[in-house]
């Protein structure tokens, strides 16, 4: 009786005016616009095992871009020109209401606002921005050889400080096609093979309102007004964003285009990050925004392609990427070392100066001469430092291979997805044992006897540890409820940090193209259809029980797992027909 509604009504779209002043030159104005309206209401029925409730959600979006172009195409001799020349007009409104039920509800499933025991609780909001943008862009070639592109954008956006509110950003590029050059243009071996070498630079305003602290206002008291600041003060010296990217690399294909590569080379700088900074609550806020520090991310993407075999009929594409990406924080606002993204239970997630983003902290074991350490009671220990580092929820590295088998108008593909380290806190796991929910908390111990009876009955288990002077562990805990061995108060956080690599089966499909003859003189020229298998089948993992993908993530919270629901398996039929 619990249940949901929710609804979307979104119109969205562009138009797009061209005139050409000649055979170069053209001019071009283009206006888009994304729009709608949503709604969504929650019930909670009388007698549930919380409080009666009814909370309707109305939420209006709507973007706007409105562009005005000057485009140039031409070629002098051996060298082409392309050139672009535009301003740009954006405007965001979000305007939104949430209305809810206080106290539970008067009739049982008559689910209005006016039926609620108490006053209703409204919030309201409203959010409006605009970017102004100037921009341009020149790319020059010679005999389909050498290509160097250039381009700058300056955006004035009015959530951030006059003076500070105009930004520039330009990028520049070049490539060197190899293939093109007179003694390899036509070999059977080198089809293909371009060098390139790119800079940019991306500007990013404040969010909306985060200049000038405001009120927020709380339900009457009686005919009395309440309002009370936001926890978040706002900051009126805010700076734009910048991140400052460079990339090389090298695209090859062999053979008539059997077998190629695609290596890639970056870093990335973003400075003058806005975000909130934990301050002193005695100023009577939580946070502060700020322009903190620098985060660089650098890494190499390696992509590979080949047909594998090609022999008439029947043919196999073999195709494969790796990447690994080494983040750092490079610093952070003056005087801060650490800021702290989330904290829940006894695990908190971290930016800190010097290690990549996203650093879990919390207790951990006690250890002597590398083994885990337990007490006369053959308790664990747990280390006296409640921020020890527990490592980092970023993987070492990605990487993907896909398998495509033809023969005549079937076709067979599957990708095989993997990701290699990168650490989760499981909430599921901490409380899972405690209540005796998993295998491990039942079963035989060393000793042949159920787990869960009395110690002096040969029941218990044995942890794999030292007593503090080194010597091995001989005492038996008692596990026959939540308060011995698997008391989580007891055990350190990263009892429950586990190693998120998988490989998954993550897509196959089978698909069949109809003979184009079959449609004789119909407006169809191909039809084919498919089935489409995802998130099929976990290979491998560390994680126990759960899909170490299926973690809490919101915004900056990553690395946790709360009442993780299992991984679904989707299949699809899919029909398509082309005219």
């Amino acid at each position: 009786m619990n249940y949901e509604n929710d609804g979307r009504d979104r119109v969205f779209g562009y138009g797009t005016i061209r005139y050409k002043l000649a055979s170069w030159i053209s001019l071009e104005g283009r206006a888009a616009t994304d729009t709608y309206s949503e709604f969504q209401e929650e019930r909670v029925a009388v007698h549930s095992n919380q409080t009666s409730q009814y909370e309707k959600f109305l939420r209006n979006f709507s973007e706007t871009n409105m562009d005005v172009m000057a485009k140039i195409n031409k070629s002098f001799g051996d060298v082409s020109l392309n050139g672009l020349l535009g301003v740009n007009r954006r405007r965001t409104s979000v305007k939104s209401t949430d209305v809810t039920t206080v106290g539970g509800l008067l009739v049982p499933e008559l689910y209005n606002l006016f039926n609620s025991r108490s006053p209703i609780q409204s919030t309201e909001s409203e959010r409006v921005s605009g970017v102004n943008s100037g921009y341009a862009s020149l790319s020059l070639g010679y005999r389909n050889t050498i290509y160097l592109d250039v381009s700058g954008r300056n955006d004035v956006s009015s959530t951030l400080p006059s003076g500070s509110n105009s930004y520039f950003y330009p990028s520049v590029s070049t490539s060197f096609i190899f293939s093109e050059l007179p003694f390899i243009k036509g070999s059977d071996v080198f089809s293909f093979m371009k060098l390139r070498l790119n800079y940019a630079e991306v500007g990013n305003d404040a969010p909306v309102y985060s200049l000038l602290s405001t009120y927020t206002q709380e339900p009457n008291w009686g005919t009395n007004g309440r309002f009370h600041p936001n926890t978040t003060l706002q900051n009126p010296g805010l700076k734009p964003e910048r991140t400052k990217s460079l990339e090389a690399g090298l695209e090859t294909k062999f053979f008539n285009n059997r077998f190629g590569f695609d290596l890639s080379l970056y870093k990335t700088n973003t400075i003058d990050q806005i975000m909130p900074v934990s301050i002193s609550r005695a100023s009577g806020f939580n946070q502060r925004y700020v322009n903190s520090g620098e985060i660089e991310n650098k890494g190499i993407e390696l992509s590979f392609n080949a047909t594998v075999i090609k022999s008439g009929d029947f043919g196999w594409d073999l195709q494969a990427n790796w990447y690994k990406n080494v983040n750092t924080v490079k610093s952070l606002y003056e005087g801060v070392d650490n800021i702290l993204l989330n904290s829940a239970w006894d695990v908190s997630t971290n930016i800190v100066k010097g290690m990549s983003y996203g650093q879990l902290r919390g207790t951990n074991f006690v250890y002597t001469n590398g083994k885990r350490t337990v007490g006369d009671d053959g308790m664990y220990l747990k280390g006296t430092d409640p921020t020890a580092f527990l490592g980092s929820t970023l993987p070492q590295w990605n990487a993907g291979i896909t398998s495509i088998f033809r023969y005549k108008g079937f076709s067979l593909s599957g990708l095989v997805d993997i990701s290699k380290g990168g650490n989760i806190y499981s909430v599921d796991m901490k409380y899972g044992v405690a209540t005796g929910l998993f295998a491990e908390t039942a079963g035989l111990n060393a000793k042949g006897n159920p787990k869960r009876d009395l110690v002096e009955n040969g029941g218990g288990i044995l942890y794999d540890a030292v007593y503090e002077d080194g010597t091995p562990n001989t005492t038996y805990v008692w596990a026959g409820d939540w308060s011995g061995a698997w008391l989580y108060d007891n055990l350190p956080t990263a009892a429950y940090i586990y190693d998120a690599s998988y490989v998954k089966l993550r897509e196959l499909s089978l698909s069949y193209s109809l003979p184009s003859k079959l449609f004789g003189k119909t407006p169809i020229s191909r039809l084919s259809v498919s089935i489409v298998g995802r998130n099929l089948w976990i290979i491998h993992k560390n994680m126990p029980y759960y899909d170490p993908e299926s973690s809490l993530s919101a915004g900056n919270v990553q690395g946790i797992a709360d009442g993780t629901y299992p991984s679904t398996r989707t299949l699809g039929f899919n029909i398509s027909v082309g005219f």
